[in-house]
């Protein structure tokens, strides 16, 4: 039971780096439309 909750810690990190990057792009969008 204990084996999951290290790979949700790695997968939740590498998750919050792909949200990032999104983030920095939308925002580059949006800076671009104006």
């Amino acid at each position: 039971m204990g084996t999951q909750e290290v790979i949700t810690e790695t997968q939740i990190k590498q998750r919050l780096l792909d949200l990032e990057e999104q983030n920095r792009k939308l925002q580059q969008e949006l800076l671009e439309e104006r």
